[in-house]
């Protein structure tokens, strides 16, 4: 009897544990800023075929992100094209694509 009570009290505090991970990560993502001109997208296949983008930021470098979170259930990955604008201010969770004739559609995280 006694192994089941802390079979189940391990098994609740693992559960707090990893959803509080959860909320963690969806913080960090909430703090990181992106503004890139897309040059690049492609499916990582390396890290379980994450859809990630590739761009040039405003002093030239260029940065790659994972957005397999914005393009759960949505349209995203297809929107995009080459040439974009990809803006995520810090802060927000809204990812923000900018074409170049001024239209934009904005995608909100999904996890």
């Amino acid at each position: 009897m006694k192994k089941y009570i802390f079979i189940a009290i391990l098994m609740i505090a693992l559960m707090i544990f990893f959803s509080k991970g959860i909320d963690c990560s969806k913080s960090s993502i909430s703090q990181e800023e992106i503004k890139i001109k897309l040059t690049n997208k492609f499916i990582d296949n390396d890290n379980h075929g994450d859809p990630v983008i590739v761009g040039i930021n405003k002093d030239g470098q260029n940065e790659e992100y994972s957005i397999i979170n914005w393009t759960y259930k949505s349209n995203l990955w297809n929107y995009l094209q080459i040439g974009d604008s990809v803006i995520k201010p810090s802060g927000t969770l809204t990812l923000r694509v900018k074409k170049e004739d001024g239209s934009y559609k904005d995608y909100e995280y999904q996890r």
